[in-house]
C-alpha cells in the first residue's frame, strides 16, 4: 500500500496541496484514503458535546460508531499507533493510496513543504503540484504491478520483486520475464476432459489468474491454486 506523508510547519500549506492531490487522483479513478494528525495536546474528542455519540461514549463505550445513510463515523475512545491505523485503513477500504498529514516520524515517505526536520523525506515541496501528483500515481501504479508478482524476493531474474515492478512499470521488462511466473504449469479440465493448451496460451492464462490471485489480501505464496466452478 502507497503511504505518503506531508510535513511542514503550521499554515504551511498542507492541508490545501492534500485536498488538491486528493481531487486529481479521485478524477483519475484512484481511491484515496486520508489521515489528519491532530497535534493540539488540549483536544478530547472529535465528537460533539451533547450529541447521543457523545452520550455514548461519556457512558463508558470503547468504541462508538455513528451510521447514516451517508457516512459512517467510527470513534474509537483510545489511543491508535501508526501502523495501527493504516492497517485498518487498508482492511476497511482497500485504498490505492493513503495521504497524511503530519506524524513527521512515521511511514517511508514523506513530502515537506517548508525546512522542518522529518524523516524519510523523498520530495520537497516548491509550488509544482503536478511533480507531487506524478510521484504518487508511479508509486500507485508500481504498488499494482508489484502485488501481482509472487514477492519471494527470488533474484532470479536478476532483481528483488519491488525492482522488477519498477522496471515492468518503465517498460524495461515484462510479467514473463519474471521466472517464477514463468515456470507456471495450469492444467484445465472442462467437464472432466482436459482442454489442450499451447505453450503460449498457458503462460498467458496462467499468468493472468496468478496476477489476480496474488493481487488478492491475505495471498502471498502461491505454490498450488485450485479453482473450482460449477453451474
Amino acid at each position: 500500500m502507497v503511504i505518503i506523508g506531508f510535513v511542514g510547519k503550521s499554515k504551511s500549506g498542507k492541508t490545501s496541496l492534500i485536498v488538491g492531490i486528493t481531487k486529481a487522483l479521485r478524477n483519475k479513478g484512484y481511491k484515496v484514503a486520508t489521515i489528519k494528525h491532530i497535534a493540539d495536546p488540549n483536544f478530547t474528542t472529535i465528537d460533539t458535546e451533547g450529541t447521543d455519540t457523545y452520550r455514548h461514549a461519556i457512558a463508558g463505550a470503547h468504541i462508538v460508531v455513528g451510521a447514516s445513510k451517508y457516512e459512517t463515523a467510527f470513534i474509537l475512545k483510545d489511543h491508535l499507533d501508526f501502523s495501527n491505523i493504516t492497517n485498518m485503513i487498508e482492511e476497511i477500504v482497500h485504498p490505492d493510496i493513503i495521504l497524511v498529514e503530519g506524524f513527521k516520524n512515521e511511514g517511508d515517505r514523506k513530502v515537506v513543504l517548508d525546512e522542518i526536520d522529518a524523516k524519510n523525506v523523498i520530495l520537497e515541496y516548491d509550488g509544482d503540484k503536478q511533480k507531487i501528483l506524478d510521484y504518487a500515481i508511479r508509486e500507485i501504479e508500481i504498488e499494482t504491478i508489484y502485488k501481482r508478482l509472487p514477492r519471494l524476493d527470488c533474484s532470479e531474474c536478476g532483481f528483488d520483486c519491488r525492482k522488477m515492478a519498477e522496471r515492468i512499470y518503465e517498460g524495461e521488462a515484462a510479467f514473463e520475464d519474471c521466472v517464477k511466473m514463468s515456470e507456471i504449469r495450469l492444467n484445465i479440465n472442462i467437464n472432466k476432459k482436459a482442454l489442450p493448451l499451447g505453450k503460449f496460451a498457458k503462460k498467458i492464462i496462467g499468468n493472468t489468474i496468478f496476477g489476480l490471485i496474488s493481487a488478492l489480501k491475505g495471498v502471498d505464496d502461491v505454490e498450488t491454486l485450485e479453482i473450482t466452478y460449477k453451474r
